[in-house]
């Protein structure tokens, strides 16, 4: 294992991708191959760390919380909008009980 990861390293060379052709394929394939590891590389180190800071809860700073307090409803003011539901509900039913004596214009 430790020979072919040698033989993997020296097969990239450095004197291989110098050079005065300006056309290269293999010295700018391996300049293309090397620098996009380095990027994967440096993009994981720094999920890792992102996923160490939130699972530690660094991540994030919440401050204290602050509680609402919710306003609560006057018993008076509960009254009043009861009776006149109730109001309402009777002015209806005598609506109902009691036919109008108008007219229909249309008729």
């Amino acid at each position: 294992m430790k020979e072919k990861l040698q033989k993997i390293i020296k097969s990239f060379n450095l004197k291989n991708l110098t050079g005065n052709n300006v056309w290269n394929p293999n010295r700018d394939w391996r300049i293309l191959f090397f620098s996009l590891v380095v990027v994967n590389l440096i993009i994981a180190l720094f999920c890792l760390r992102m996923f160490g800071q939130i699972n530690e809860g660094k991540f994030y700073s919440i401050g204290e919380i602050k509680t609402t307090t919710v306003a609560t409803i006057d018993e008076k003011q509960l009254t009043d909008i009861v009776s006149f539901f109730e109001t309402k509900k009777e002015n209806v039913s005598v609506l109902k009980q009691n036919k109008v004596n108008n007219v229909d214009p249309s008729l």
